[in-house]
């Protein structure tokens, strides 16, 4: 099995395509967590580390925080500012790893939402997991009305008849075709 936030990195790295993520882990599931870059974890909070220095400032600090990869451990003012940095720098956020070199560990996106200093952050964070899972996905675009902020798929053919009263061709976005 997965944790919901492993199965949404999963699912971002198949372009939010469900039946493939399925055929492949039924297939592989060691093979798809690689890929992924998500260790199959015990628990899916971050554990304490036995080192007691941080990886990055090398402090010795109460409040170490660690991934499920290989022991890597960090003080959580280094893992906030690796974090709020990230999300404040644009949507690379959503690709985030263990700050360790060479490590393919994925940041879970309730650790992230944890991690990130500001409220705005997080709500920054969420905006670019949607825009991700519309942008990314080729079964949904945002619609192009003027001010219209929905995203949709098309129902037959090309032709979307949007909520917001705009019909538009899904494959070029723009007005629908006679």
């Amino acid at each position: 099995g997965m944790t919901l936030d492993e199965a949404m990195l999963s699912l971002r790295h198949f372009r939010w395509d469900s039946d493939a993520l399925s055929e492949m882990f039924f297939d592989d599931p060691d093979g798809v967590r690689t890929r992924v870059g998500i260790s199959e974890c015990k628990n899916d909070k971050p554990g304490s580390e036995s080192s007691p220095l941080c990886g990055i400032c090398f402090c010795e600090s109460p409040a170490h925080i660690g991934l499920s990869c290989r022991g890597h451990g960090y003080c959580e003012d280094c893992w906030s500012n690796y974090v709020s940095l990230a999300v404040e720098e644009g949507k690379g956020c959503l690709d985030l790893r263990c700050p360790a070199p060479k490590c393919r560990e994925r940041l879970r996106p309730t650790q992230v939402r944890k991690l990130c200093v500001r409220p705005e952050l997080v709500h920054r964070y969420d905006r670019f997991l949607l825009d991700s899972f519309v942008e990314e996905s080729p079964e949904r675009k945002w619609c192009p009305g003027v001010s219209c902020n929905l995203a949709c798929s098309p129902c037959e053919g090309s032709a979307v008849q949007c909520d917001c009263g705009m019909a538009w061709c899904f494959e070029c976005s723009e007005d629908e075709h006679q």
